[in-house]
């Protein structure tokens, strides 16, 4: 077992390849209105998280490619001013 520290109140976790190596990583909803990114070494392993502001609370998570762009997006929503970011 390896723990990764995620942030404060984790609330949700998706995955997606966010720097484009084909490799999985992960993207955490932390309560304290922010996401961190763990970027995967492709062994199991992360390296240690990048944490990004999103306003309020990022209750959830989802990736996809949301504009067929064929990079994987990130939408994030905000629980308490309604907001929803991508």
């Amino acid at each position: 077992q390896i723990r990764y520290p995620s942030g404060s109140g984790s609330h949700s976790v998706a995955t997606g390849d966010f720097n484009g190596d084909n490799k999985t990583d992960l993207v955490v909803g932390n309560g304290a209105g922010s996401v961190s990114i763990l970027i995967g070494n492709g062994n199991g392993t992360f390296q240690p998280r990048k944490t990004y502001l999103t306003g309020s609370d990022a209750f959830g998570v989802a990736t996809s490619d949301f504009n067929g762009d064929q990079i994987i997006d990130l939408a994030v929503v905000n629980v308490r001013d309604n907001t929803f970011l991508k």
